[in-house]
């Protein structure tokens, strides 16, 4: 392995008195190359160190000020100490994968050898597709343009902390250039009370203490603290919770190991103990994601392909323990956690109808072949654009809700977006090009990091077909297709039990149980609380459906056909009631639920506010309704078999639910009860009335 190589390379370099910057691909990475070289030798403990973002700053410069005097002859780094740090008197570099991009490549290179002496510098490439890639073709390390940089200027989270830094600094007069070009964020950041404005209201400024604070070179997001034993050891973006700090989660911090006990999200607080075991954690992602709006088509051949806005949806559901010895999978643990949402930016490619129906006459396994197009286009994409793959997520659909086709999304991982899929969705047909021509180089049979492998995949690499994918990147590329029949596929994947063609609905529906929580174990056996009553009610056909315990079957029929539903707490809880009732199927249950556009109130208002809301609360602050009874009530009407009465309440909660729905998609707001005071939420929900057509308005 690479990492083993650069332990050996280290050791030589050390014993031969040789300076050495060893960059690393990543905080794991670095961490494990340097806690083993230390392992072999607690003495190199006092000359070698690790140095990467997430640091305190006093513990950096600590770290820089030591190499630069050369009390420490080695330093174990991620891109942390790639720019503006002046070290000096490096006589070799180690490079633990491509970096990620010629600009950094050549920038870690002329690390050292400065002054016009003689360096050495050493490449190590890893598995991963794009370091093959130039394995295999390493001529293009000289010849290749360097990557294109971009940035969205348009992402208002980015903007508005800039705003605030701004408007402290000097007031935004509203004579400026600036706030032309700005005008739009700066008074969302008035009506949010962030900017305050002068007499005349001519002027705006930031009331703010240091806002500075908030604006961090190194990362995106929140900035989170990682503490121990009452220490703070360090930080780290808050967009890693979900892959690197979840409870429970193994994470490495300058060679030791420490395990994450919970996470205090109003503090942005983590709280770590120290960890002897001898495993590692990889998490498990469940992603789906939604168009909000399409900003641009491209067709070129048989490659059809859409710039959009995209709300994405991010939910832990578990993680692998990995041996540290062996990297064998030791044991699952499955978890309950809220699905994250965002906004970003992104394209997708649309696999055509005649595009799977070639591939499935060829006996490809159709979603291991989109899924494989999925992770190859992401691990090249850094070829011409500056970034890491990181940077940019995807998810393969075989069928996808909105457009009823097959389509694979790439798109920004950052809040916002971040400009880079923009600039890919340009240069689409180079890149499927490249793309093919990776994979084709690989000399693997199936599959591997070396090509379709992704090593940050949420379903763990499962399903993959290689050739399969190149079949079909080979097909995208035809200049001479006679009929592409881009278009609507309403038809299921062949290798999927068909269960129902799609209608189009959009309906609210909620449930209602035959046992409580603490009758089956806790909620999380809500697959076993059972369905005493559902209601639903369709916002295309205006009616409501009816269903009792023994009609569910027809319920889970009418969601497979439904292009949306809406809900309220459906994520973590009625999905998982109804699910109860497809134990013989689960995986064509969760098809269905991968098929159909979710959008679930109360998760879209905890995203927003970071706090739980009822149904009561929000309907009787927003539109002076309430709910008829409670769910207690309803435990009991069961028992005494009073069937109806729990339909009737039910429907009741689906009118509330509907009717706070429509208010947040005409006023673009809801309301809360908090401590006494009425308290609006801005919601983001107008963009849902594309889904259907209905004649309900609201006052």
């Amino acid at each position: 392995p690479e990492s083993a190589l650069a332990q050996y390379l280290l050791k030589i370099n050390l014993d031969s008195g040789v300076k050495t910057i060893c960059f690393t691909k990543s905080r794991k990475q670095t961490e494990k190359i340097y806690a083993k070289l230390v392992a072999g030798d607690p003495s190199r403990k006092n000359v070698v160190s690790s140095y990467r973002a997430g640091f305190l700053p006093e513990e950096r410069r600590k770290i820089e000020q030591a190499f630069h005097k050369d009390t420490l002859k080695a330093v174990v780094a991620t891109s942390a100490i790639e720019m503006g740090i002046d070290v000096g008197g490096v006589d070799s570099t180690i490079l633990v994968g491509y970096p990620g991009s010629l600009m950094s490549l050549w920038q870690r290179a002329g690390r050292s050898g400065r002054s016009s002496k003689d360096s050495l510098i050493c490449l190590i490439t890893s598995k991963d597709a794009l370091d093959q890639y130039y394995a295999k073709n390493p001529e293009e390390l000289f010849t290749d343009k360097y990557e294109v940089v971009t940035i969205d200027r348009e992402n208002t989270n980015i903007n508005s902390k800039h705003i605030l830094c701004a408007a402290n600094e000097k007031p935004v007069g509203k004579n400026e250039r600036y706030y032309d070009i700005m005008k739009n964020d700066i008074e969302k950041l008035a009506s949010e009370g962030r900017l305050f404005t002068d007499k005349d209201g001519l002027k705006y400024v930031s009331l703010e203490r240091y806002p500075h604070k908030n604006v961090d070179f190194r990362m995106a997001g929140d900035t989170y603290t990682l503490v121990c034993n009452g220490i703070v050891i360090g930080t780290n973006s808050g967009r890693r919770l979900n892959t690197e700090h979840f409870e429970n989660a193994v994470y490495l911090h300058r060679g030791d190991y420490f395990i994450v006990k919970r996470v205090d999200h109003n503090k942005k607080e983590i709280y770590l103990d120290p960890f002897r075991g001898n495993y590692y954690t990889m998490p498990k992602i469940n992603k789906e994601t939604m168009i909000l709006s399409k900003e641009m088509d491209s067709d070129d051949k048989n490659i059809h392909a859409g710039f959009c806005n995209l709300q994405v949806s991010e939910q832990l559901t578990g993680y692998d323990k990995i041996s540290g010895k062996t990297g064998e999978k030791l044991q699952t643990i499955d978890l309950e956690k809220e699905p994250v949402q965002f906004e970003t930016k992104g394209f997708y490619l649309i696999v055509t109808e005649e595009a799977r129906e070639k591939v499935e006459e060829n006996n490809f396994n159709f979603m291991g072949s989109i899924h494989a197009l999925e992770h190859s286009l992401i691990a090249m994409a850094p070829s011409f654009v500056l970034c890491d793959r990181s940077d940019i997520a995807g998810i393969s659909y075989p069928l996808h809700p909105q457009m009823e086709s097959s389509a694979v999304f790439i798109y920004d991982s950052y809040a916002g977006g971040g400009g880079i899929c923009s600039r890919v969705f340009e240069i689409i047909r180079p890149l499927l090009e490249r793309t093919l021509k990776m994979i084709k180089s690989c000399d693997c049979e199936e599959g591997c990091p070396s090509c379709i492998y992704s090593p940050k995949c949420g379903s763990g690499n499962y399903p993959l077909d290689k050739k399969g994918a190149e079949f079909l990147i080979e097909h995208l590329l035809q200049e001479n297709s006679l009929n592409s029949r881009k278009g609507k596929i309403r038809e299921i994947p062949a290798n999927a039990k068909r269960i129902s063609e799609k209608d189009d609905d959009v309906f609210v529906f909620d449930v209602e149980t035959k046992y409580s929580a603490d009758e089956v174990g806790g909620w999380k056996n809500a697959d076993k609380m059972g369905i005493s009553a559902l209601v639903a009610y369709s916002m295309v056909h205006e009616k409501y459906y009816i269903y009792e315990e023994n009609d569910i079957g027809d319920f889970i029929k009418k969601l497979a056909a439904a292009k949306a539903v809406i809900g309220f707490n459906i994520i973590n809880f009625d999905f998982k009631v109804i699910s109860g009732y497809a134990k013989d199927t689960p995986e064509d249950f969760n098809r269905i639920l991968k098929t159909v556009i979710k959008i679930d109130l109360l998760q879209d208002i905890r995203n927003i506010t970071g706090r739980r809301f009822s149904l009561d609360n929000l309907a009787q602050a927003t539109i002076n309704a309430q709910k008829s009874a409670d769910g207690l009530q309803a435990l009991k009407w069961y028992k005494e078999g009073r069937i109806k009465k729990i339909i009737d309440y039910c429907k009741i909660d689906v009118d509330v639910t509907r009717d706070l729905f429509l208010y947040g998609i005409s006023h673009n707001k809801i309301y809360a009860a908090v401590n006494e005071l009425i308290v609006q939420i801005p919601v983001n929900w107008k963009h849902y009335h594309r889904l259907y057509l209905s004649q309900h308005t609201t006052g």
